[in-house]
């Protein structure tokens, strides 16, 4: 089975739209109107948080490793045309 490769900025941007998602929804986060110190993440938001960063990590680590291979290719291709960066 083939992994898909997803690169940075688009790992970025559902990290932020995913948090995002969470905070809205009353169930994981309380958004105290009264101040801002009084909100925070319910039981429930906490895991969910944690179960969101676990499989974002695992998609940062995929798509670094994709950048980097993407170098290494790029580098070796340069390197047999004898361009120099």
């Amino acid at each position: 089975m083939k992994k898909s490769n997803i690169d940075k900025d688009s790992v970025k941007d559902l990290l932020y739209g995913g948090i995002n998602e969470l905070i809205k929804n009353r169930k994981y986060f309380y958004n105290s109107s009264i101040n801002s110190e009084y909100s925070q993440f319910t039981d429930e938001g906490k895991e969910a948080v944690l179960n969101y960063l676990k499989l974002m990590a695992l998609m940062m680590t995929r798509a670094e490793d994709a950048d980097t291979a993407q170098r290494a290719k790029e580098l070796v291709i340069n390197g047999l045309k004898g361009e120099n960066e």
